[in-house]
């Protein structure tokens, strides 16, 4: 496993604590932040992007990156998950972390191209704007 992320100043306590005693160098490896390379080539070669959120994602951007790299996504049914993610398709989505470490296996069956689809067809230029012109007609109707 390898954990690539920024730790604010704000989270080094829990980092500390939770976090760092797992970290080992050998199964558990902590990067810190990368830069858009690094991640492109991080998430393009994982088998898979482990995303335990434990609060309301609004969207989810770096599942969306995941997925566009061909990476399915291993998630908790929070926030906006469950309309980003298709459930056994594009990655797994669990209630809880057991049900999450029961079904990682699944990550597996997965097929790259369906994540990469998923994105191309949902996610891209276009699409995005045109969802967001809808939303504003809408609104200023």
């Amino acid at each position: 496993m390898i954990i690539a992320a920024a730790i604010h100043e704000w989270e080094r306590p829990y980092f500390n604590e939770k976090v760092l005693p797992y970290i080992d160098e050998k199964e558990i490896n902590y990067i810190g932040e990368i830069d858009d390379n690094q991640k492109n080539s991080l998430l393009g070669n994982a088998e898979a992007l482990l995303n335990p959120i434990q609060w309301e994602e609004p969207f989810g951007l770096s599942c969306i990156e995941a997925m566009a790299c061909g990476t399915p996504v291993a998630t908790l049914s929070r926030g906006s998950m469950p309309e980003i993610i298709i459930d056994g398709v594009t990655g797994i989505i669990g209630s809880n972390i057991k049900e999450l470490i029961e079904r990682f296996n699944e990550i597996k069956k997965i097929k790259r191209t369906a994540c990469r689809a998923h994105v191309e067809e949902r996610f891209d230029n276009e699409t995005m704007v045109e969802k967001y012109l809808s939303v504003y007609r809408q609104i200023s109707d």
